[in-house]
This record gives C-alpha cells, structure tokens and sequence, in this order.
C-alpha cells in the first residue's frame, strides 16, 4: 500500500446508503486514524452510479468532513468497489521453462499470463490473486523460486467487474480533484478485516469464525484525550448467551 509524503493514507468506501471516507497516518509501522468522514449516498443503486452530480456531492462532503477533523488535504484515495457486478473464478496457466531453476522473473511470467487470461469485453480485472503454483504438473507449491522444473504454473482467483460502472465510480471520484490509488471489492475487503489477526478478541474461534463480529472487536481512541473504548457497535440481543 502506498503512503504519501506526508504519511497519509485515506480510504473511500462509495456506497448505496452512504459513503465513508477514513483517512490515517502511518505510524511506526502501524496505521492510526486521524479523521473520519460520512455522509448520506446520494446517486447510487446497487453500488452503481444513477446520478453523476448527486454521487460527486456525496463523496466530497465525506472526504471533506475527514479533512476538516484531521486538518489534513488528500489527494489520493483507496476506493472499495461495490459497481458492476463483481463476478470472481479460477484461471489455471502454464509456462515453458525447458527444465532450468524458478527465477522472480519466472514467477512475475506466468502471474503475467495469468492476468492476460481472456475474460469478457465489457468487464474489467480488479484483482488477480495467485492462489497457488504448480511444478510439472505437481500442486500445493507456496513458492517456487529455486526449484527447477520443465512447467511452471499458476493457479488465479481473478474477480472481475463491469467496465462502464466502473469507470462512472473512478469520474466521480476524480470530480471530487482525487485520485484512485488502488480498488479493493468491498466483500474482499470485509473478509479481510475479519480474518485479520487484530481484529480477533483473544483466542476465542468464535470470534474466527463469524466475520460480522469482527467490527465489535476492534477499539476506536479519542484524538484529544487518547482515551481508548471498544467499538459501540451492539451485540443482537437473539444471539446465544455463549456468543457474547
């Protein structure tokens, strides 16, 4: 993930009920965020863009209401995607080694290929995600670099989305004066942060196993007094008393 000059990174999740902007500073190799902004979606529907004006208000009064709390100005923005109908699958592909040993540029080959993979014209490639390599046709190779081999392959989960949803998303933003530094699909981002080992609550595997209380797990801090509590996101009282 790219920090900017000054430290800074902001995520923009655009969706149908509202937008959220985060933005946190990088801090001895931990994130701590500094300012937050949200704000009522206007113009979108299924996570796409119905209204390209009203969209544009929505996501500048979010990055605005960060800006203002932090006292900072972004300019390049993470934006987890929710348009075009993010669709995922497997690709499988193979590459020619004529027996030498796996280099780094062997592996950066073949992800290549992976990537090149036909898919659909009116779909765009948001993440390519190598999932597992193969030598000789032999599965379950984390890393093959050092190993020699007549094939190498490589085994993707690529998720794709529609290109003209995506493209109205990245105008809106860019009429806001930001820029996209990367896309994340916002389920892959949920998993994410649920399997993500901070955001457990000590070693209980229901934590693990239930993605939707990741959220409750996690601690938000006051900027002006430092205090720490945990997140006021309520327990559903019809769940289990073994649960909370």
């Amino acid at each position: 993930m790219a920090v900017s000059r000054n430290g800074l990174i902001a995520a923009l999740d655009v969706g149908s009920s509202k937008v959220c902007c985060f933005i946190a500073r990088a801090d001895g190799g931990t994130l701590r965020v500094i300012g937050i902004g949200h704000q009522l979606s206007r113009g979108l529907r299924n996570g796409n863009v119905i209204d390209m004006d009203g969209a544009e208000q929505s996501i500048r009064a979010a990055v605005e209401t960060a800006e203002r709390m932090c006292g900072e100005t972004i300019r390049d923005v993470y934006v987890s995607v929710n348009a075009g109908n993010p669709q995922s699958h497997s690709v499988g592909v193979e590459v020619d080694l004529a027996g030498h040993e796996v280099t780094e540029h062997d592996v950066a080959l073949v992800l290549d290929q992976g990537r090149r993979h036909e898919h659909p014209g009116d779909r765009e490639i948001v993440h390519s995600i190598p999932v597992g390599y193969t030598i000789d046709g032999s599965r379950g190779i984390k890393d093959p670099r050092g190993m020699a081999c007549e094939r190498l392959g490589v085994n993707m989960h690529v998720i794709t989305a529609g290109s003209g949803p995506l493209r109205n998303l990245a105008t809106c933003v860019a009429r806001g004066h930001l820029r996209i530094a990367g896309r994340i699909v916002a389920p892959f981002a949920s998993g994410l942060a649920s399997i993500w080992p901070n955001s457990w609550q000590g070693s209980n595997p229901m934590w693990r196993s239930m993605p939707c209380m990741a959220p409750m797990a996690r601690m938000a801090r006051c900027r002006a007094c430092s205090r720490s509590w945990a997140s006021p996101t309520p327990i559903p009282a019809c769940w289990p008393r073994r649960w909370r």
